[in-house]
């Protein structure tokens, strides 16, 4: 299903039904169900024997925490006025075996470092020497059975009939969601509880089970949380667009404000509730981006002889089935490739990508093509390549700030980037072998400066 098809039923079934009556021990957990619908909707080949799986798998993960908390237990900094919650999968090696973490180090050196502290969801492997020092969240809570009210299974159950969805499936994963997010909850609060001085709190990717949990726990102390940009925000992006009906107080499981990399990200959050008390976007721009240009780039010096080709892949979503498209494997089998290299990179939390692609690559020449796992630095890609292709990854918006031309392709990326593909700042194909010839050999590919551009060049000062 495309992304606004999926959008305009989320919508839908938001405007249809009493979703604050959607609770957990007075917290209305409508995001938490919002972000599972959203979810199956754009996902492929989805199965209920998998989620099934998932579900035990969760469990265990859940148990397991719990045993390593009896163990072990978080480390504080009871100064710290600000904390920043991570994901290692935005680690990007600077130097050999040196890594800065792309969305929240370069905000935290614009802090009083002493007064701010960093943590991980998950462990963070010992090689790696980290920009900024890092604590790991390990605490936990009492495992206990989950009851949902027959109220509440019922609207569950007659959203599943609207979408066609298995009404026990989306039982269970609403109860595979809330164990989890009841387990960061608690954990969350009894952290925060530590810092006297604590006053905001700073999140990557708002929508998780424990990133609500975090907010719930902040908001119940009177700490503020902020979500930071991650990727596209763009107007189908349904954790961050079509919100139609925000309760009068807000949402606890939300952030209180997010933080966007410019104004488009601003407006697509606000369309369907401009006039919003709560849960606030603003312009913070992109720090990562010229913290890189100033610190980073400068080693560089392209040299490009060839034609070398970046094709940043997602994992199948949407309208987007294979991560390869086939008008681009067809190329590739094709005599149009001397003197051309491709260089698949894949998702950072594409775990089945590197086998997929060793797998639908095998018949294609290897002296033409890499496959880059995710783990490099982006930007230093960049540096060394001629062209960008995706489906519809943000890093479209961050190529445009190296000069680096970008294809999209298929139906999710004409409806999310309409505006761009109409002011000709990306080219769009409808995977067209023909299309991708010519915009490899076009000379007038539009380099120039992009005005009102998505990420814009502002820096938020940090007291």
């Amino acid at each position: 299903m495309k992304t606004s098809e999926a959008l305009q039923l989320i919508v839908k079934i938001e405007n249809l039904f009493d979703t604050s009556s959607i609770k957990w021990d007075g917290l209305i957990t409508w995001p938490l169900v919002r972000k599972i619908l959203w979810f199956r909707l754009i996902s492929i080949n989805s199965s209920s024997k998998n989620n099934k799986e998932n579900y035990f798998q969760k469990i265990f993960s859940i148990t397991k925490s719990l045993v390593i908390s009896f163990f072990r237990k978080t480390k504080i900094n009871q100064d710290s006025e600000k904390i920043f919650f991570s994901r290692p999968e935005y680690l990007q090696e600077i130097e050999p075996k040196k890594y800065i973490d792309r969305i929240v180090d370069p905000i935290i050196q614009l802090c009083e470092i002493k007064k701010t502290s960093k943590y991980y969801f998950r462990k963070i492997s010992k090689d790696k020497r980290l920009v900024n020092n890092y604590y790991e969240m390990l605490d936990g809570s009492s495992l206990s059975y989950l009851s949902v009210k027959k109220n509440q299974i019922n609207i569950l159950n007659k959203i599943a009939e609207i979408l066609k969805i298995d009404n026990l499936q989306l039982q269970r994963e609403y109860k595979q969601e809330l164990h989890a997010f009841l387990y960061w909850f608690k954990s969350a609060k009894k952290l925060f509880l530590k810092h006297k001085n604590l006053r905001e709190v700073y999140l990557t990717c708002w929508y998780t089970p424990e990133t609500m949990g975090i907010c719930a726990a902040a908001r119940q102390l009177g700490i503020k949380t902020i979500d930071i940009q991650h990727g596209k925000q763009g107007p189908y992006q349904a954790m961050y667009s079509g919100w139609s009906k925000i309760p009068e107080k807000g949402y606890d499981l939300m952030p209180d404000k997010f933080w966007c990399w410019g104004k488009h990200s601003c407006n697509h959050i606000l369309a369907y509730s401009p006039n919003r008390k709560h849960h606030i976007p603003f312009v913070g721009g992109y720090p990562w981006l010229k913290y890189y240009k100033k610190n980073i780039m400068s080693k560089y010096s392209k040299n490009c002889k060839s034609i070398r080709v970046l094709a940043t892949l997602q994992s199948p979503q949407g309208n987007n089935p294979e991560r390869i498209p086939d008008f681009i494997l067809k190329f590739l089998t094709s005599k149009n490739t001397k003197n051309i290299h491709f260089i698949f990179r894949l998702h950072p939390n594409d775990t089945h990508g590197l086998n997929y692609c060793s797998e639908r690559l095998k018949s294609i020449t290897t002296s033409i093509y890499t496959i880059d796992s995710g783990k490099r630095n982006l930007y230093d890609l960049f540096n060394e390549v001629t062209h960008h292709i995706t489906a519809y990854s943000s890093c479209c918006h961050e190529a445009s700030h190296f000069g680096i031309p970008t294809l999209l392709y298929g139906s999710d990326s004409k409806d999310i980037y309409k505006h761009e593909i109409k002011e000709k700042i990306f080219s769009w194909t409808d995977s067209s072998i023909n299309d991708l010839k010519s915009w490899l050999n076009s000379e007038s590919l539009n380099k120039s400066k992009i005005i009102n551009p998505y990420i814009e060049d502002t820096e938020v000062e940090m007291k």
